[in-house]
């Protein structure tokens, strides 16, 4: 059972929390093709222009997904720390020792050079993925549609600063269950995999786009993340690796980004 608990603590904390307009909203949206005529969440005067003028269920799905991004960029920050909070009551409930992450095991200076050398190799692979996945373009017009191109690049920082310090951790407690559990090391980093993705692509706002094969680059990632962790034996170089990864990757889908279109 603590296997199956701790794996999907994160996904099901990003999924099933949300504000309750986003739930009501989820509900009056009709799966035909019509306008949406009233939603209870006060809008932007160019939203509720959009809704006034009838304009078709996708332009407006896509106006209000935008909305909504907006609004709950701190709640995602949130949600994490939830999760993490959680994260440490199944740490107590299981008997689930701190040390088993490997915090002091190693010099944090050696940690942080291999945690910066996997963050270049996971960039690197990256650029030569979508290079060979041609749909993962880095073009303006591409990058406009990434979710991580709009809100500040400062609560974008403090998300994957507050996600990577409760991933790791996640991810190492998720492999330690799964293994004490007696699953094959192949079968517990899938899964750990999987349910990072899962985690990834939901929510509002969603940190990866899910059409354009991206959420297979961060199944790939999750499997990088988990060997580092399993081999080195600490969280301090997967950790180095993700958030020096995540960092770059952030400034990549920005950098040709119009400055309007960021904010």
């Amino acid at each position: 059972m603590a296997p199956f608990l701790v794996l999907l603590l994160y996904p099901v904390v990003i999924l099933v929390v949300a504000r309750p307009a986003a739930i009501g909203l989820a509900h009056r949206i009709r799966v035909e093709d019509a306008p949406l005529q009233t939603t209870r969440a006060p809008l932007r005067p160019g939203v509720e222009r959009m809704l006034r003028m009838g304009l078709r269920l996708q332009a407006t799905r896509e106006a209000l997904q935008k909305e909504f991004e907006e609004r709950d960029r701190w709640l995602l920050i949130g949600k994490l720390l939830l999760a993490a909070t959680l994260l440490f009551a199944w740490m107590k409930r299981y008997g689930f020792s701190a040390a088993l992450l490997g915090v002091f095991s190693r010099s944090i200076r050696a940690s942080a050079a291999t945690g910066l050398i996997a963050g270049a190799l996971l960039i690197c692979g990256k650029l030569v993925f979508q290079g060979l996945i041609r749909r993962i373009l880095w073009a303006p017009s591409a990058l406009s549609e990434h979710p991580q191109s709009r809100g500040p690049v400062l609560i974008w920082l403090i998300t994957l600063v507050v996600g990577g310090t409760f991933e790791e951790p996640w991810r190492a407690a998720c492999l330690l269950a799964c293994r004490e559990a007696g699953w094959s090391q192949l079968l517990a980093v899938t899964a750990t995999s999987v349910a990072f993705v899962v985690a990834q692509e939901s929510g509002f706002p969603a940190r990866i786009r899910t059409d354009s094969f991206e959420e297979v680059w961060v199944f790939l990632t999750g499997v990088f993340l988990a060997v580092l962790f399993l081999d080195f034996g600490t969280i301090l170089i997967p950790f180095v690796a993700s958030l020096s990864y995540s960092i770059a990757n952030l400034a990549l889908v920005r950098r040709a980004i119009r400055p309007a279109a960021a904010c």
